[in-house]
C-alpha cells in the first residue's frame, strides 16, 4: 500500500508541482473532516474527496476487514500523534484492533514478522503504519531494529521503504538516467539543478530546499529568509550539497483577502494510484510552512453541473 501526496501551485505559467510528499505524507485530518465541516456550513457544494476514508478501505483490503494494527509516530511530536489517533480511530470504527507505538524497539521480531506487547501477551500484527520519517528511523541506535522495520519485515509496512526514492528532493536529478521518460513529471516540476553546479545565476529565480525537509522547514526564498539565515544555509549547502537541491523559482498566483493576499498550495492524494482527496493550505508568504493556514476544498454546485 503505497500514500502519496503532490503538492501544486497554480502560478503564472500554470499548475507547477513543488514536490511529492511519498514518504509519510500527513494531513488527513484537516483533509477529511475539517473540509466536511467546511462543507456542512456551506449549501450546495461537495467534498473534492476523503483521503481518510480511502486510505481505511486501503488498510482494510490489506487486513482482510479484520486484524491488528499498529501505527509508528515519533515520541514528542504531538501533531504526527494527532494523525494517528485520528487514522486508529477510523480503523476501530470497522473493527480493526489498533496499537499506538512510538519506538520502533517496541517491536518485537521473529521470523520478519512483527509484534507488539500487549497487557502481559504478544500480539501478533498484521500492519504497521509508519508514520515516522525514514531519515529520523535512520538516526535512532542500531539496538533498536528500526532497520528490521524498512529492509527485512515480512509484516505489511506502509508506506514501504521504496518512498524514499521519490520523496527526495533531489530525485529529479536522476531522471535522465532512467529508462521512463516521466513526461507528466517533466512537465509540471520546476527545473532542479545540484547546488554543486556553479553553473547558475544568483539572481533570486532560485530555491534553496534540503532534500528530506518535511512542513516546509528547509526551503529557503531570497525575500523570504533574513540574510543571517542565507548565509547560514549557503555554508551548510556547501558543506554536505548531497544534502540539498536547488530549484527553479515559480511565482504562485495569490488569492486576495481580508487578511491580504494569500498563497495557496493544493496537495492531491493518490492511494494506491488512485486520486483519493485533497489537503490544502495558503501561506502569507510564498513559502509554505508551519504558518501556513488550512483551506477546504469544496466544489459548487455550478462546477457539479459542468463535470455532469
Amino acid at each position: 500500500m503505497r500514500t502519496l501526496r503532490f503538492d501544486f501551485h497554480y502560478t503564472t505559467d500554470g499548475w507547477r508541482m513543488s514536490e511529492v510528499n511519498s514518504d509519510v505524507p500527513g494531513g488527513f485530518t484537516e483533509a477529511s473532516r475539517y473540509t466536511q465541516l467546511m462543507n456542512e456550513c456551506c449549501r450546495k457544494t461537495k467534498r473534492a474527496g476523503d483521503p481518510a476514508a480511502e486510505w481505511t478501505q486501503a488498510v482494510l483490503e490489506i487486513t482482510g476487514g479484520s486484524g491488528r494494527v499498529a501505527l509508528l509516530s515519533a515520541v514528542g511530536f504531538l501533531e504526527d500523534q494527532q494523525v494517528t489517533a485520528f487514522l486508529a480511530g477510523q480503523l476501530q470504527a470497522h473493527g480493526i484492533e489498533t496499537f499506538l507505538v512510538h519506538d520502533p524497539s517496541q517491536f518485537r521480531w521473529r521470523d520478519g514478522m512483527a509484534s507488539v506487547r500487549w497487557r502481559q501477551q504478544e500480539v501478533e500484527l498484521d500492519v504497521i503504519v509508519r508514520f515516522y520519517q525514514a531519515e529520523w528511523l535512520a538516526k535512532l541506535p542500531r539496538h533498536s531494529n528500526w532497520e528490521t522495520l524498512l529492509f527485512d519485515s515480512r509484516t505489511s509496512v506502509t508506506n514501504p521503504t521504496l518512498s524514499l526514492l521519490t520523496e527526495s528532493k533531489r530525485f529529479p536529478l536522476v531522471w535522465n538516467h532512467l529508462s521512463s521518460k516521466l513526461e507528466t513529471w517533466r512537465s509540471l516540476m520546476p527545473e532542479s539543478q545540484d547546488p554543486s553546479n556553479r553553473n547558475y545565476e544568483d539572481d533570486g529565480s532560485w530555491v534553496i530546499k534540503g532534500a528530506y525537509s518535511n512542513n516546509g522547514d528547509e526551503v529557503f526564498v531570497n525575500e523570504v529568509a533574513d540574510v543571517r539565515t542565507l548565509a547560514k544555509i549557503s555554508k551548510l549547502v556547501k558543506k554536505n550539497p548531497k544534502a540539498w537541491v536547488r530549484q527553479r523559482r515559480f511565482e504562485t498566483v495569490p488569492i486576495h483577502s481580508q487578511a491580504g493576499p494569500l498563497y495557496p498550495c493544493v496537495g492531491v492524494y493518490t492511494i494506491n494510484g488512485r486520486a483519493a482527496g485533497i489537503y490544502a493550505r495558503a501561506g502569507t508568504r510564498p513559502v509554505t510552512d508551519y504558518s501556513a493556514l488550512d483551506v477546504a476544498i469544496l466544489i459548487t454546485e455550478d462546477e457539479i453541473a459542468e463535470e455532469g
